[in-house]
Protein backbone atom coordinates (compact mmCIF):
# COMPACT_ATOMS: atom_id res chain seq x y z
CA UNK A 1 0.00 0.00 0.00
CA UNK A 2 1.70 3.16 -0.79
CA UNK A 3 0.87 6.48 0.77
CA UNK A 4 1.65 9.79 -0.36
CA UNK A 5 1.04 13.02 2.35
CA UNK A 6 0.32 15.91 1.51
CA UNK A 7 -0.10 19.15 3.93
CA UNK A 8 -1.57 21.92 2.69
CA UNK A 9 0.22 25.64 2.86
CA UNK A 10 3.36 25.66 5.13
CA UNK A 11 3.20 22.79 6.84
CA UNK A 12 4.68 20.77 4.09
CA UNK A 13 7.91 21.41 5.42
CA UNK A 14 6.98 20.01 9.16
CA UNK A 15 7.32 16.58 7.87
CA UNK A 16 10.81 16.75 8.35
CA UNK A 17 9.98 15.55 11.82
CA UNK A 18 9.62 11.95 9.87
CA UNK A 19 12.75 9.64 10.47
CA UNK A 20 12.84 6.73 7.48
CA UNK A 21 14.86 6.24 4.03
CA UNK A 22 12.47 7.20 1.39
CA UNK A 23 11.83 3.46 0.48
CA UNK A 24 10.32 3.05 3.66
CA UNK A 25 8.41 6.12 4.39
CA UNK A 26 6.40 4.85 1.83
CA UNK A 27 5.56 1.49 1.55
CA UNK A 28 3.92 -0.79 3.93
CA UNK A 29 2.26 -3.98 4.12
CA UNK A 30 -0.57 -3.07 6.28
CA UNK A 31 -2.42 -0.90 8.26
CA UNK A 32 -0.78 -2.54 11.38
CA UNK A 33 2.79 -2.49 9.77
CA UNK A 34 4.44 -0.69 13.01
CA UNK A 35 5.98 1.85 10.74
CA UNK A 36 3.16 2.97 9.26
CA UNK A 37 1.66 3.39 12.63
CA UNK A 38 4.50 5.45 13.74
CA UNK A 39 4.43 7.52 9.92
CA UNK A 40 0.73 7.85 11.37
CA UNK A 41 1.33 9.37 14.50
CA UNK A 42 3.75 11.67 13.82
CA UNK A 43 1.29 13.03 11.38
CA UNK A 44 -1.08 13.45 13.96
CA UNK A 45 1.50 14.77 16.18
CA UNK A 46 2.76 17.50 13.51
CA UNK A 47 -1.10 18.41 12.86
CA UNK A 48 -1.59 19.49 16.38
CA UNK A 49 1.39 21.32 16.47
CA UNK A 50 0.41 23.05 13.62
CA UNK A 51 -3.09 24.09 15.01
CA UNK A 52 -1.50 25.53 17.66
CA UNK A 53 0.88 27.70 16.13
CA UNK A 54 -2.03 28.82 13.23
CA UNK A 55 -4.26 29.63 16.54
CA UNK A 56 -2.44 32.77 17.33
CA UNK A 57 -2.85 34.18 13.66
CA UNK A 58 -5.97 32.45 12.47
CA UNK A 59 -10.22 33.71 13.30
CA UNK A 60 -11.78 30.24 14.21
CA UNK A 61 -13.79 30.16 11.43
CA UNK A 62 -11.06 30.62 8.59
CA UNK A 63 -9.24 27.81 10.30
CA UNK A 64 -12.04 25.08 10.56
CA UNK A 65 -12.51 25.44 7.15
CA UNK A 66 -8.80 23.97 5.97
CA UNK A 67 -8.46 20.47 5.46
CA UNK A 68 -5.66 18.19 5.46
CA UNK A 69 -5.38 16.61 2.12
CA UNK A 70 -4.21 12.47 1.81
CA UNK A 71 -3.82 10.72 -0.89
CA UNK A 72 -3.76 7.23 -2.04
CA UNK A 73 -3.77 5.45 -5.32
CA UNK A 74 -7.42 5.27 -5.66
CA UNK A 75 -8.56 8.61 -4.73
CA UNK A 76 -7.56 11.75 -2.30
CA UNK A 77 -9.00 11.92 0.72
CA UNK A 78 -9.34 15.34 2.51
CA UNK A 79 -9.66 15.29 6.56
CA UNK A 80 -11.08 18.31 8.05
CA UNK A 81 -9.91 20.09 11.27
CA UNK A 82 -12.80 19.07 13.11
CA UNK A 83 -11.75 15.15 12.00
CA UNK A 84 -8.54 15.36 13.18
CA UNK A 85 -9.60 17.02 16.70
CA UNK A 86 -11.81 13.34 16.81
CA UNK A 87 -8.50 11.87 16.12
CA UNK A 88 -6.85 13.60 19.11
CA UNK A 89 -10.00 12.86 21.06
CA UNK A 90 -10.29 9.07 20.34
CA UNK A 91 -6.25 9.33 21.01
CA UNK A 92 -6.82 11.07 24.59
CA UNK A 93 -9.99 8.52 25.28
CA UNK A 94 -7.23 5.25 25.02
CA UNK A 95 -4.85 6.87 26.86
CA UNK A 96 -7.10 7.53 29.96
CA UNK A 97 -8.38 3.87 29.47
CA UNK A 98 -4.58 2.93 29.84
CA UNK A 99 -3.69 4.90 32.92
CA UNK A 100 -7.64 4.56 34.28
CA UNK A 101 -8.29 7.55 34.77
CA UNK A 102 -11.24 9.79 34.30
CA UNK A 103 -9.86 12.10 31.36
CA UNK A 104 -13.03 14.72 32.81
CA UNK A 105 -11.98 17.87 34.21
CA UNK A 106 -10.93 18.65 37.77
CA UNK A 107 -13.70 18.67 39.93
CA UNK A 108 -11.74 19.84 42.94
CA UNK A 109 -10.35 22.54 40.67
CA UNK A 110 -13.54 23.71 38.91
CA UNK A 111 -15.68 23.55 42.96
CA UNK A 112 -12.64 26.09 44.23
CA UNK A 113 -12.67 28.23 40.86
CA UNK A 114 -16.62 28.55 41.25
CA UNK A 115 -16.11 29.18 45.40
CA UNK A 116 -13.10 32.25 44.75
CA UNK A 117 -14.73 35.78 45.11
CA UNK A 118 -13.39 37.36 41.72
CA UNK A 119 -9.73 38.91 42.49
CA UNK A 120 -9.10 37.01 45.24
CA UNK A 121 -5.39 35.96 45.10
CA UNK A 122 -4.16 39.00 42.77
CA UNK A 123 -1.84 39.98 45.75
CA UNK A 124 0.20 36.59 45.27
CA UNK A 125 0.53 37.10 41.62
CA UNK A 126 1.37 40.72 42.04
CA UNK A 127 4.18 40.52 44.51
CA UNK A 128 8.11 40.84 43.52
CA UNK A 129 8.70 37.07 44.66
CA UNK A 130 6.07 35.87 42.01
CA UNK A 131 7.40 37.68 39.45
CA UNK A 132 10.68 37.22 39.45
CA UNK A 133 9.79 33.04 39.72
CA UNK A 134 8.83 33.58 37.03
CA UNK A 135 11.77 35.31 34.77
CA UNK A 136 14.35 32.71 34.46
CA UNK A 137 17.12 31.72 35.36
CA UNK A 138 14.89 31.84 38.75
CA UNK A 139 14.48 28.96 41.16
CA UNK A 140 12.18 26.07 40.20
CA UNK A 141 10.40 25.70 42.73
CA UNK A 142 8.32 28.67 44.83
CA UNK A 143 6.61 27.23 47.62
CA UNK A 144 4.19 28.13 49.35
CA UNK A 145 3.01 27.46 53.11
CA UNK A 146 0.13 27.76 55.59
CA UNK A 147 -2.03 26.61 58.38
CA UNK A 148 -4.72 24.12 57.50
CA UNK A 149 -7.39 26.07 55.83
CA UNK A 150 -5.66 29.23 55.56
CA UNK A 151 -6.08 29.15 51.79
CA UNK A 152 -3.37 27.44 50.39
CA UNK A 153 -5.68 25.15 47.85
CA UNK A 154 -7.55 28.55 46.76
CA UNK A 155 -4.71 30.69 46.32
CA UNK A 156 -3.44 27.61 43.60
CA UNK A 157 -6.77 27.51 41.96
CA UNK A 158 -5.99 31.25 40.62
CA UNK A 159 -2.70 30.54 40.27
CA UNK A 160 -3.68 27.82 37.71
CA UNK A 161 -6.12 30.07 36.09
CA UNK A 162 -3.55 32.89 35.89
CA UNK A 163 -1.27 30.74 33.94
CA UNK A 164 -3.99 29.26 31.86
CA UNK A 165 -1.66 30.31 28.64
CA UNK A 166 1.34 28.27 29.84
CA UNK A 167 1.48 24.39 29.94
CA UNK A 168 0.14 23.88 33.36
CA UNK A 169 -0.30 20.78 34.87
CA UNK A 170 -1.72 20.36 38.51
CA UNK A 171 -2.94 18.01 41.72
CA UNK A 172 -4.88 18.39 44.54
CA UNK A 173 -4.11 16.00 47.45
CA UNK A 174 -7.59 16.11 49.35
CA UNK A 175 -6.56 14.51 52.80
CA UNK A 176 -10.21 13.56 53.00
CA UNK A 177 -10.31 11.59 49.75
CA UNK A 178 -8.53 7.73 50.07
CA UNK A 179 -8.99 7.53 46.12
CA UNK A 180 -7.03 10.24 45.32
CA UNK A 181 -4.86 10.83 47.65
CA UNK A 182 -1.94 9.15 46.40
CA UNK A 183 1.05 8.74 44.39
CA UNK A 184 -0.31 6.76 41.80
CA UNK A 185 -2.99 8.91 41.18
CA UNK A 186 -0.80 11.76 41.26
CA UNK A 187 1.59 10.54 38.42
CA UNK A 188 -1.17 8.73 36.34
CA UNK A 189 -3.00 12.52 36.77
CA UNK A 190 0.38 14.13 35.10
CA UNK A 191 0.75 12.23 32.37
CA UNK A 192 -2.60 12.59 31.53
CA UNK A 193 -2.53 16.42 31.68
CA UNK A 194 0.88 16.28 29.37
CA UNK A 195 -0.39 14.27 27.26
CA UNK A 196 -3.42 17.22 26.60
CA UNK A 197 -1.16 20.19 26.76
CA UNK A 198 1.88 18.43 24.22
CA UNK A 199 0.88 16.55 21.30
CA UNK A 200 4.61 14.69 20.85
CA UNK A 201 4.25 13.29 24.55
CA UNK A 202 0.23 12.43 23.79
CA UNK A 203 2.25 10.68 20.58
CA UNK A 204 4.30 8.91 23.14
CA UNK A 205 1.67 7.59 25.65
CA UNK A 206 -0.49 6.69 22.82
CA UNK A 207 1.69 4.53 21.34
CA UNK A 208 2.74 2.85 24.68
CA UNK A 209 -1.07 2.08 25.62
CA UNK A 210 -1.26 0.07 22.22
CA UNK A 211 1.22 -2.50 22.86
CA UNK A 212 -0.54 -4.00 26.20
CA UNK A 213 -3.65 -3.94 28.76
CA UNK A 214 -3.99 -0.92 30.89
CA UNK A 215 -1.48 -0.05 33.49
CA UNK A 216 -1.74 -1.16 37.06
CA UNK A 217 -3.47 2.07 38.68
CA UNK A 218 -2.36 0.70 42.07
CA UNK A 219 1.28 0.11 41.67
CA UNK A 220 3.15 3.99 41.65
CA UNK A 221 6.86 2.25 40.72
CA UNK A 222 5.06 0.67 37.50
CA UNK A 223 3.84 3.25 36.67
CA UNK A 224 6.85 5.53 37.23
CA UNK A 225 9.17 3.51 35.81
CA UNK A 226 7.20 2.23 32.73
CA UNK A 227 4.74 6.05 31.62
CA UNK A 228 7.94 8.21 32.43
CA UNK A 229 11.31 6.61 32.72
CA UNK A 230 10.70 4.50 29.69
CA UNK A 231 8.48 6.87 27.47
CA UNK A 232 7.97 10.76 28.44
CA UNK A 233 11.66 11.05 29.43
CA UNK A 234 12.73 9.75 26.31
CA UNK A 235 10.32 12.34 24.00
CA UNK A 236 12.53 14.63 21.90
CA UNK A 237 10.81 18.05 21.73
CA UNK A 238 10.62 20.24 18.46
CA UNK A 239 11.94 23.24 20.27
CA UNK A 240 12.62 23.17 23.74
Amino acid sequence: MDLILTVIGYAEERIQLLNANHRDLAKFETTLDSNYRSLRNRLASTIDQIRLEMQKQTTPSNFSSMEIGIKTPDAPVLLSLPELYQSRANEMEEIAKYLSIDASDDKRLSTLNNTRMTGSGSWLTNRTSFREWRSPPAPRYFWLKGTPASGKSMLASYVIEFLQDSPVCHYFFNKGDKTDNNVSSFLRSMALQMAQINPVVRSAIFRLSQKGPPIDARNQRTIWNTVFTSCVFHVTFPTP
